[in-house]
């Protein structure tokens, strides 16, 4: 409606159906446990969090989520994810934007 690509503060929040593992709890941190989600809100540099999650083999990972600015003003800018990383590590490779 703005004429602008939009992104939630929250990137599961843009989604349909969320996963089933998805942990949406204000305490929440890191994933820590098998198949489990979620969003940690962490203002860096480059971005507003991390998507976590830990999968079945015990795997943790994270990509880096920027909500961009979303204002409705000419100053307002699009969000990006960056590539999957081991957790903790933060990708710098945008995926997409």
């Amino acid at each position: 409606t703005e004429g602008r690509r939009i992104w939630p503060s929250n990137p599961f929040d843009a989604l349909e159906t969320q996963p089933h593992t998805y942990t949406d709890d204000a305490s929440a941190i890191d994933a820590d446990a098998d198949n489990e989600w979620t969003f940690v809100v962490e203002t860096w540099e480059k971005g507003t969090g991390r998507i976590t999650h830990q999968r079945a083999d015990n795997t943790r990972w994270e990509w880096s989520y920027d909500s961009g600015t979303n204002t409705g003003t000419d100053g307002d800018a699009t969000g990006a994810v960056y590539e999957r990383s081991a957790l903790g590590t933060r990708g710098t490779v945008v995926l997409f934007q």
